[in-house]
């Protein structure tokens, strides 16, 4: 699988397919929840793998309950729309009102994630010629750039303390992720695998980072400690495992799987084990996020019906459960990325 981080190039063939859809009917493949990486094409492009849960793990390791140092209030959730014509952020109440946009650039905006207090967003953005992690206000004024480089840097993830940002970076070659400090000094490397490592997600406590690798062939979901050390594989099976989002109280992950051919919002416990699908299969669903207090969860939705023309890319929240599902954000074109 050849890495690749042309978020701009991807949006701009899904305005052009989005285009051909309303014109011709023709089906769309949604974009990448990590639009920095293939692994979500590939992802939703094979119709032959079947889901099988995995009830024991390949390795065993402990984990604890903790409440994070910084725990913003249950208030608004940031996501990505292309609703007026290339990609920004928006934030919007969990209701679906108050959807308010906080950049305005000609260049695509991606993968926005708050700061633990809730007064920054970081995210990355193609407007430096290639894609770079910046940070703003929660209110969208004073951004600043973090990273400055040849290469392609994405993903960010803000450590529960508020200091530290990982992200995913092909500088040195495949998508590797790397941590820095929240004003983007001291950048280091804390993967080295031949297959790209993307979506980094900090666990609440601080200690371990969740992430999806290739390394042994196809997406899984990965855990490690926050220096890099100790990788250890969280799922193993045949099909692609990608997008983890710890529960606020450590002791789960969300994740997106593919099931039949279709994404799928899955979730388990922290060790791996408890495998459990929350959507069904007659709509693609991906990038799942959990509330601040862990009682809802977030995600996008391409929706469809088999043999039919598709939809336009939704933002869904839902129990933790699965029940109690309902629409926010559901403009003409593309809505992608939600954090809460």
């Amino acid at each position: 699988m050849k890495p690749s981080l042309f978020i701009a190039l991807a949006l701009s063939v899904l305005c052009l397919v989005l285009a051909s859809v309303v014109i011709t009917g023709g089906s769309i493949t949604p974009v990448p929840a990590y639009a920095g990486s293939d692994i979500h094409s590939t992802l939703r492009s094979d119709d032959h793998l079947i889901y099988q849960e995995k009830a024991s793990p390949t390795f065993t390791s402990a984990f604890t309950t903790y409440l994070p140092l910084l725990q913003r209030p249950i208030g608004k959730i940031v996501f990505v729309s292309t609703r007026d014509g290339g990609a920004e952020i928006y934030v919007t109440n969990p209701d679906g009102t108050e959807q308010t946009r906080l950049t305005n650039n000609v260049f695509t905006d991606f993968n926005p994630n708050w700061s633990p207090d809730g007064t920054r967003i970081a995210f990355d953005s193609t407007r430096d010629d290639n894609t770079d992690i910046y940070v703003m206000k929660a209110d969208g004024t004073e951004e600043i750039r973090l990273t400055n480089n040849s290469a392609d840097d994405s993903n960010p993830d803000w450590s529960p303390d508020g200091t530290q940002i990982a992200f995913a970076s092909t500088r040195d070659g495949n998508a590797e992720i790397y941590v820095m400090n929240a004003d983007g000094t001291e950048q280091t490397r804390l993967t080295n695998s031949p297959g790209d490592d993307v979506d980094p997600d900090w666990s609440p406590d601080g200690t371990q980072i969740a992430f999806t690798s290739t390394r042994d062939g196809n997406a899984e979901i990965y855990v490690m400690n926050a220096d890099g050390t100790a990788p250890a594989r969280l799922t193993n099976n045949s099909y692609l495992d990608s997008s983890p989002d710890w529960s606020p109280d450590g002791n789960r992950i969300l994740f997106d799987g593919l099931l039949l051919g279709t994404s799928t919002i899955c979730i388990m416990n922290a060790d791996g084990t408890n495998v459990i699908t929350l959507t069904d299969r007659t709509a693609e669903n991906f990038s799942p996020v959990w509330s601040p207090d862990g009682t809802r969860i977030a995600f996008a939705t391409l929706d469809h019906l088999i043999g039919g023309p598709p939809h336009f890319v939704y933002i869904h929240t839902m129990n933790s459960d699965g029940t109690g599902r309902a629409i926010i954000a559901s403009s003409w074109g593309g809505n992608y990325s939600p954090d809460w």
